[in-house]
Order: C-alpha cells, then structure tokens, then sequence
C-alpha cells in the first residue's frame, strides 16, 4: 500500500497500514523545517518510515545517518521510492549503553513497551560520532535537542 503526502510516497504492507497514521496528522514540515540542515551530517534517530529522513535530505542535509531498529527494511524502501541517496540506514537503536533489548511495538506509533522484539542498541556518543564537527542536531521520535558545540 502506497501513501503521499507533501514530503513523497511511503509504502507499507497491507498488514502494517496503520503504520502510516502518523502520516495522517502530522506536519513534519512545521516540525522540523526551521532546523538548518544544509549541507550537515544528520543523525535521524527513531527514523521510523523515513519521513524525516525524506525531509532532512530535501532540506539539504548533505549525509543522513538513519537509526530505526524495528521498521529499517520499511525505512530503506521509503528512501528508494523517494530517490534519496545521501542516507545510510542503521538497523540499530540508540541507547546509553550497547546491548539487546526485548521490546513489544504500543499503539499506532513506533512507542515501546517491554517484550518479545529483540533489537540491537548502540551507545548515543557513537552516533554522534558519525558527524565529523560533532552532533549538531538530533532527532529522536517527535522530539529534536540542539546538540551545538559552538
């Protein structure tokens, strides 16, 4: 199943259309479009479908580092159909610590709760090591903090 918004198309199966609620309501332009992101590394945590990550490489972002752990082949499929090429998919979360946690998906969102789906996590200072004057900007979930060394 194929879903377009102002930002591009987005595709899930036919048994994970509710994934695409959030679509539905959402203004990720007036979330996150007054962050700069031109010409930056991004680190996308939480990158879900990829909505996000379609925007941050719209609005310039020169390389996007995409961290989904549950919905990552999902996410992949989203950048293809949407033609963006400056993003790496990491099938990992990001925690304080590395490890494998169990974890059951809660609601229409990628909220989580503790159970049976295994993921793997990778410590938060390794993925701002991926942008090379230091995290500049992060995205978690719904949520953003400036990260600035300035």
């Amino acid at each position: 199943m194929f879903f377009r918004n102002k930002l591009g198309v987005f595709a899930v199966s036919s048994k994970d259309i509710q994934l695409l609620h959030p679509f539905t309501y959402e203004d990720y332009e007036m979330l996150y479009g007054y962050l700069d992101v031109k010409g930056k590394t991004v680190a996308d945590i939480g990158a879900y479908l990829g909505e996000t990550t379609v925007l941050f490489a719209r609005m310039g972002a020169r390389l996007i580092h995409a961290y989904e752990p549950v919905f990552y082949r999902l996410l992949e499929r989203n950048l293809r159909l949407n033609n963006v090429i400056n993003a790496t998919v990491h099938p990992l979360g990001v925690w304080i610590e590395e490890d494998v946690y169990g974890v059951n998906l809660a609601g229409f969102t990628t909220g989580l709760t503790i159970g049976g789906v295994k993921i793997r996590t990778k410590p938060i200072g390794d993925a701002s090591r991926c942008c090379e004057n230091g995290l500049r900007r992060l995205r978690v979930g719904s949520a953003h903090a400036d990260m600035s060394r300035d």
